[in-house]
């Protein structure tokens, strides 16, 4: 078998004839690699997504079942706690305190019983109920009837109820605590407690609470549900009942959770044995805190399906992977196996190879064709005209790096180390208005620039320099004083020849150019500082836009600091005119803004307020209801970006943006009126037990009646009145199963009379609301 499997290795990896294939290995290697890493990042990232989400869903059902428990279990314990109050508010209850020789009155106590039969009666959970009095000796109780103190075996629970600090609370007495029951007591009179007389006392069997604490709950492998009373004692505990009636005090976790503010949550925190584990709380209206633990360990192995399924997914990728990887290995190298013959058959012996290895052969060949290109390359830089602009364009990018390299340049193209350089930039003026050029033609306008420029510069005797295409709609001059005249005279006459280009380039080619100057240096190796300065000199077009030639000394003057405030008035009359549809004060309101900035006569300030207009008005159009993709596709800040002078930012606003901003509020009118609608709807739930009317509504969102009527009618496909009918109907159902209270006091709670709330519920559910709540309880 073994040498089976040998066989069939050194068919699939064998190397070609001249060579060891260790190029195919290496190629089937790394597209093994390339497959494998993918899959396992992808792998790894699926199932830390999956656990994520995973996680995220056991905790919101942790969280939900436990709202679920907490709901279902207050209102037992306060039906108990209601139940036990109306009883001890009786009067013939209260009698009972005040009223001498009360042990031989049998009729009272009769009477007594039987509305203490009936209150047992109302509550399921209500297994015995206790009336003692302390002055008559008095017992009364469903299981016993009529009995005295003397002869009731479970008095040490009486005692406990009187001696309580505690006018009601949910207790586990000594006696009935053993039997399974946990008792809530209410010390009497209820009126009078300077003096206590006597206790009521509803028992409650505690696997009754305990049955429906986990009925509710959608349980989970090792989960332990906790009650906690007012005194943040365990009233109830599904794992342990020995621990009723005490504090947890070395859980840090649920500490934290008595301490914390807020009503619900969960979070993963380690419980007393190390374990970390899954704490759900809820906390009540009437002080009770309701606690659910889950071990993270059983969560981890309820998911451990996930870890499988991905484990078995990444293998089968890596397996098909593997399969390709090696496939198209072989099915690309084919090719450069004969390709490898056919360059040794053309070498003709004059590549040497040492060994059989194609890698080492490769390297061969191309130190080879390094030493042939070196050759080739030295012959044609003897011939190549363009090498001083090659020259001039890495000096004016500042390429060079060492003087000794700028030396021997400029000595190799017979250009002066020193004397009087200044350089000047000549840049189109609202190129993107030019109908007659598209955007990439600039290379061609630049060319024709410079062709001008160099006309001009040839009829100025006392001028000399060069001029260079930088293929970016400009053109630029390094000029040089040959005359040997003084400064001033130098920079007058630069002044007059790029006065001189701007009126040519207007009158032959029609391009209104702006012409920055850059200052006068004496060596050729400042070139690059002055062609900066040119570039600075250019950007003061934001705020002069008068004169056309732009000297950097002549604007570089001090300037009196004075408080630059961004123009937030007229942004706002902006954005205003722009909501009503009034383009033309928006114009004119723009036109403000820009006069509020040329007054600051600052580049950096100007340029990033029409960018901070820019991002406004996109909020503003977002607030429309319009997509903020919608908006963004358009590239308005490249476009804006693309602007240089304040004239042309004011032309974009005008020209572009103004009219998108129309087009992309045109194009959306639905999704606004939607959002106006939706904003009707919410507040009508949120304020569904008060009076609600169509004209507070159309306050709320600023549109007539009339309007918000019709704009109702088509969004919600029913009328304002029948949608608030229905809501104030669902309400109602919610209060009826929900709720104690009688039909009148829901009706007034949602701003019915009885009436009413009877007529149109009848019309709305077949049936009145007393039929509604005896069926569906």
């Amino acid at each position: 078998m073994v040498n089976v499997w040998q066989r069939v290795w050194k068919s699939v990896f064998s190397p070609s004839h001249d060579y060891n294939g260790v190029f195919l290995h290496r190629m089937i290697w790394l597209g093994c690699i390339s497959a494998c890493i993918p899959v396992i990042i992808g792998g790894t990232i699926y199932y830390q997504t999956s656990m994520n989400q995973m996680y995220k869903q056991i905790r919101d059902e942790s969280q939900v079942s436990l709202t679920l428990v907490n709901d279902r279990m207050e209102r037992i314990l306060e039906r108990v706690e209601q139940e036990s109050l109306n009883l001890s508010m009786e009067p013939i209850v209260t009698e009972t305190f005040f009223t001498p020789d009360f042990k031989k009155q049998y009729i009272y106590q009769k009477l007594i019983l039987d509305s203490m039969l009936r209150k047992k009666n109302a509550s399921e959970a209500v297994s015995e109920i206790i009336l003692y009095s302390v002055g008559s000796e008095l017992i009364l109780s469903n299981e016993y009837g009529h009995i005295s103190y003397q002869d009731y075996k479970f008095r040490s629970d009486l005692d406990a109820a009187v001696a309580s600090n505690k006018q009601s609370e949910w207790v586990i007495l000594p006696e009935s605590g053993k039997n399974g029951y946990v008792s809530f007591i209410r010390q009497l009179p209820i009126i009078s407690l300077d003096q206590i007389n006597g206790a009521v006392i509803f028992q409650v069997k505690e696997n009754e609470l305990s049955s429906n604490l986990l009925d509710s709950i959608s349980f989970i492998p090792g989960q332990g549900v906790i009650v906690l009373d007012t005194q943040n004692k365990i009233m109830l505990h599904s794992k342990k009942k020995e621990l009723l009636r005490t504090k947890i005090d070395d859980d840090q976790a649920v500490q934290s959770i008595l301490a914390s503010v807020d009503k619900s949550g969960n979070f993963f925190s380690g419980n007393p044995a190390g374990e970390q584990t899954l704490y759900t709380f809820v906390k009540s209206s009437m002080g009770r805190t309701y606690i659910s633990t889950v071990p993270k360990k059983e969560i981890d192995s309820r998911m451990s399906w996930v870890r499988w399924v991905t484990m078995f997914t990444v293998l089968m990728l890596l397996a098909i992977g593997v399969l390709i990887s090696y496939v198209n290995s072989r099915r690309v190298y084919n090719p450069i196996e004969h390709l490898f013959k056919y360059g040794k058959s053309l070498s003709r012996g004059q590549i040497a190879s040492r060994d059989h290895n194609e890698l080492n052969y490769i390297r061969e060949c191309l130190n080879f064709l390094s030493k042939e290109s070196e050759q080739l390359s030295g012959y044609l830089s003897s011939l190549e005209p363009g090498l001083r602009e090659r020259f001039f364009h890495k000096l004016l990018d500042n390429e060079y790096g060492l003087p000794i390299t700028l030396n021997e340049d400029c000595h190799r193209f017979g250009i002066a180390l020193t004397g009087s350089y200044i350089v000047i930039v000549v840049d189109v003026e609202h190129y993107y208005r030019e109908t007659r050029f598209m955007p990439e033609d600039k290379p061609i306008v630049s060319f024709a620039i410079a062709n001008v420029m160099d006309e001009l510069l040839n009829e100025y005797k006392s001028l000399n320099g060069y001029v260079v295409n930088f293929n970016q709609s400009r053109g630029i001059a390094i000029l040089n004083d040959c005359s040997k005249t003084n400064y001033d005279q130098f920079v007058q006459e630069t002044k007059q020849y790029a006065a001189t280009v701007c009126d040519a380039l207007q009158q032959y080619l029609k391009l209104k150019v702006s012409v920055g100057i850059g200052k006068v240096y004496s060596h050729a190796a400042d070139i690059p500082v002055s062609y900066r300065e040119a570039l600075t000199a250019l950007q003061y077009r934001m705020h002069r836009d008068t004169n056309p030639v732009l000297y950097i000394e002549d604007l570089e003057v001090p300037r009196k600091k004075t408080a630059v405030y961004y123009p937030r008035a007229e942004e706002k009359a902006i954005l205003a005119s722009l909501s009503k549809g009034d383009f033309e004060e928006a114009q004119r309101a723009l036109k403000g803004f820009a006069d509020a900035l040329r007054d600051s006569e600052t580049y950096n300030f100007i340029y990033q307020a029409y960018h901070v207009l820019l991002s406004s008005i996109i909020e503003s159009v977002e607030q429309c209801g319009v997509s903020i993709l919608d908006i963004l596709e358009n590239n308005l800040f490249d476009q804006l970006k693309g602007r240089q002078t304040q004239l042309e930012m004011y032309d974009w606003f005008v020209d572009v943006c103004f009219p998108l901003y129309r087009r992309l509020i045109d194009q959306h009118p639905g999704d606004s009126a939607k959002m106006e609608i939706n904003r009707v709807c919410q507040y009508i739930h949120d304020h569904i037990q008060t009076d609600i009317s169509l004209t507070l509504c159309s306050e709320l969102i600023g549109m007539s009646p009339s309007y918000v009527s019709r704009l109702f009618k088509k969004e919600m496909e029913m009328s304002f009145v029948e949608y608030v009918m229905i809501c104030k109907m669902e309400e109602a159902k919610r209060m009826l199963l929900d709720t104690e209270r009688n039909v009148f006091d829901i009706a007034l709670s949602i701003g019915y009379s009885e009436r009413n709330l009877n007529r149109i519920f009848q019309r709305y559910m077949k049936q009145s609301p007393g039929q509604f709540r005896a069926s569906n309880r």
